[in-house]
């Protein structure tokens, strides 16, 4: 291998080398994408709303769907919390003393509404359960045993996306990364060892240095063996994001769209509710927070493994989710 790579003009690496990346994320891909050809495309009803938060993002993303489905079916209310007035009093010139009456900044509150019985999906059941008191938005996610019981839940539906192809299993993620690494070694080690030959003979090396950063980059982008979602995924994603884009336009509006909102909730995330007036005070009370790239729902976003990220961190199980 030395020999042949010191036998090879420094110009004429110069085009093999790109070919070499080429071929590289080619097999990749091949490889990762193994035994997976034959799957079929899911039927975009064939998942609840819980289900596709699952696939977008984390157990954040599927908790707030949950309690959005159950507040805009009126099971619970958001309410505003004014506080509790407080009264200071402040001396003046040593004789006159005044009273000062302050309350604290409004904050939201969930509730359970009055009247309403206690859901049937085990998700919102919990929510239900664990809304026996009020509770600030903020509260949810510090519940250790709600998380704990929505990651169980997370979990059981990430096997039923698994078998359907839309998630790597832990196996195929193992194989995911093995073959980002060997694709990896195989092309940066050729163009290393081409380096220091060329470092070795005074020749210039610049240029090649350059593109082996730019073959690291496009490895790990082609392969990105951080994302969860398998190709497939990334497709059912992208087919629910175009289906349902009428519904994004029809959370806007002041009327509720025909169909279940979570729905739009679940695919899009937090910030499609913004700037909604039927929706506003459950985008106040969770604002949808930027991000500053998927890594993989993406990216879910959330996670983030592809899928169309729109600032809930969602990107196909890359975690967290608004």
């Amino acid at each position: 291998m030395l020999e042949l790579l010191r036998s090879i003009p420094g110009p004429q690496f110069l085009i093999l080398f790109p070919l070499l990346v080429i071929a590289g994320i080619a097999i990749g891909r091949m490889q990762i994408n193994n035994g997976r050809s034959g799957l079929r495309m899911p039927e975009l009803s064939e998942f609840s709303p819980s289900s596709i938060a699952c696939l977008r993002g984390g157990w954040e993303l599927v908790l707030k769907t949950a309690v959005f489905s159950l507040w805009q079916r009126g099971v619970i209310e958001l309410v505003n919390d004014t506080g509790s007035e407080t009264e200071k009093t402040r001396q003046l010139f040593g004789t006159v003393t005044i009273q000062i009456k302050s309350k604290q900044a409004s904050r939201y509150l969930f509730r359970r509404a009055d009247g309403a019985s206690l859901p049937a999906e085990r998700i919102e059941m919990a929510v239900w359960r664990f809304l026996e008191t009020e509770r600030k938005p903020e509260d949810f996610f510090k519940a250790a045993t709600l998380q704990s019981f929505v990651e169980t839940h997370v979990r059981q539906s990430q096997t039923e996306l698994e078998r359907s192809g839309l998630l790597r299993s832990a196996d195929q993620h193992s194989n995911a990364w093995l073959t980002y690494l060997a694709v990896l070694v195989a092309v940066e080690g050729i163009g290393i060892t081409k380096l220091l030959l060329g470092l070795s003979h005074d020749k210039p090396v610049a240029f090649l240095a350059i593109m082996m950063v730019v073959a690291f980059l496009a490895v790990s982008i082609a392969l990105n063996p951080s994302t969860k979602l398998t190709p497939l995924g990334k497709a059912f994603l992208k087919k629910l994001e175009e289906h349902f884009g009428w519904l994004k336009d029809a959370v806007k509006d002041k009327e509720a769209p025909g169909i279940d909102p979570a729905y739009a909730f679940a695919i899009f995330g937090t910030t499609v509710l913004a700037g909604t007036l039927l929706y506003a005070p459950f985008s106040e009370a969770f604002p949808a927070r930027t991000t500053g790239g998927c890594g993989g729902s993406g990216c879910g976003g959330s996670g983030c493994g592809g899928g169309g990220c729109s600032g809930d961190g969602g990107c196909g199980g890359c975690g967290g989710g608004d």
